[in-house]
């Protein structure tokens, strides 16, 4: 394991812990990426862990955040990934079915921002 003083801002950690320590920077990266004014930051979680089901891949998010009836989530990718785009797919697909109780109305849905920087 690295030592804490060796971490960098791209480790998943420290990307995590910044993000949720500074929401500013949450705050600026999802506008610099999405290209949206984002007034408020509310509900900020880092390590975000969505499970539907103990059966079914989990998915663990470094920041997540609420802004403007909008979901913004952050991700830092630093390996290589041979399946982005479904990857991005079922973590959107996670944060949508974790918005909807059961009898809930799908119009109930924010819009979700999935934000992979690699």
């Amino acid at each position: 394991m690295r030592q804490f003083e060796k971490l960098l801002f791209k480790d998943d950690f420290m990307f995590s812990a910044v993000c949720y320590e500074n929401p500013e920077i949450a705050r600026k990266l999802a506008e610099v990426f999405t290209g949206r004014k984002i007034v408020k930051v509310h509900n900020l979680r880092q390590q975000d862990w969505v499970s539907i089901d103990p059966v079914l891949k989990k998915v663990r998010l470094d920041v997540t955040f609420e802004g403007d009836s909008t979901i913004y989530c952050i991700e830092m990718q630093v390996g290589k990934e041979k399946e982005l785009a479904e990857r991005i797919r079922y973590y959107q697909s996670a944060k949508d079915i974790e918005q909807i109780n059961k009898g809930g109305e799908y119009k109930r849905l924010q819009p979700v921002y999935i934000i992979f920087i690699c």
